[in-house]
């Protein structure tokens, strides 16, 4: 059972569906020790075949291996083999989702600009650079009021 001809939301579906009415449902090691379903995979070619799963990127209930798995799945993208011209642009865009939803800046690309051995740069999560702009006001406003002090005591003399 191959996905590439649905569109994302079809897609979605039928992989919500196999994921929750299969009793048996086949599941892929990753890891080592974690037993993921096709759902937990950014690109998915055949539901049956779990060789066709690639780029996993969330572990459910564990959130920082989740965080861990969508950066590497950005880092290995444009390596990747076997997932289809056709299909590397939503691979592309579900990473990017993931990244976002879990904090991570990703520099967006199209999947067909990115060049051979290309690894989109996975920047500092946003409360990371949030953390840096607030100390460098913080910084700011420190200098700013012991020159407006200095700028007084000049001023009373």
């Amino acid at each position: 059972m191959s996905f590439g001809h649905l569109n994302p939301f079809e897609r979605a579906a039928k992989l919500f569906w196999n994921e929750t009415m299969i009793e048996t449902r086949k599941t892929k090691k990753v890891a080592g020790r974690f037993d993921l379903p096709a759902s937990s995979f950014a690109y998915v070619g055949d539901v049956e075949d779990t060789n066709t799963w690639k780029l996993p990127i969330y572990v459910p209930g564990n959130a920082p291996l989740s965080r861990n798995l969508v950066k590497s799945a950005l880092f290995r993208f444009a390596d990747t083999k076997d997932i289809p011209a056709s299909e590397r642009q939503t691979v592309a865009l579900t990473l990017n989702g993931a990244a976002k939803a879990m904090g991570i800046r990703a520099v967006q690309q199209p999947a067909s600009a990115l060049p051979v051995n290309a690894h989109p740069e996975t920047l500092k999560p946003v409360d990371a650079l949030d953390v840096e702009l607030n100390e460098a006001r913080a910084l700011g406003a420190l200098h700013a009021e012991r020159l407006l002090e200095k700028i007084e005591m000049e001023w009373e003399r």
